[in-house]
């Protein structure tokens, strides 16, 4: 199995189509960040971190901030070892959920790419329902679709 050879962590902005609206603010654009991973065989796992108005530590900055310093502790690490590499992530950026999440989906996306297995296959595959914390935004049905 390949290790890693590189990590990227690059800014990303881009308007909503769409405000999204709660009791906590509305947001018209979102600032992420996007995680790309590059194993020694050329297979590359990403994922992104998308800022929220609810978690004002999940800024861009401090996302990037996060991410960034997780480099040096996965770089050269034998992809096999994702659950290793994921328990890092989530030690060391506990603080920064959405950065370690992110982290984590990236490793696990360059892992089943590296087994030619989607990654909702290794995870379980198709489900009927889905159990969900998601925060939708406010306004009339018709126009949430």
């Amino acid at each position: 199995m390949p290790s890693i050879r590189s990590i990227d962590v690059k800014p990303v902005s881009f308007k909503l189509k769409q405000p999204f609206v709660t009791a906590g603010g509305r947001k018209t654009e979102t600032h992420n960040d996007q995680i790309s991973i590059h194993l020694e065989d050329g297979t590359r796992g990403i994922s992104e971190a998308s800022s929220s108005i609810a978690m004002l530590n999940e800024s861009q900055e401090n996302m990037m901030r996060s991410l960034k310093s997780l480099i040096p502790e996965l770089y050269g690490k034998p992809i096999e070892n994702y659950r290793e590499l994921v328990a890092t992530a989530w030690r060391l950026q506990s603080l920064h959920p959405t950065a370690a999440s992110a982290m984590e989906c990236a490793i696990l996306d360059a892992y089943t790419r590296t087994l030619k297995q989607p990654l909702a296959g290794f995870l379980g595959g198709k489900s009927v329902t889905i159990e969900t914390d998601l925060t939708l935004s406010l306004g009339a049905p018709k126009d949430l679709i």
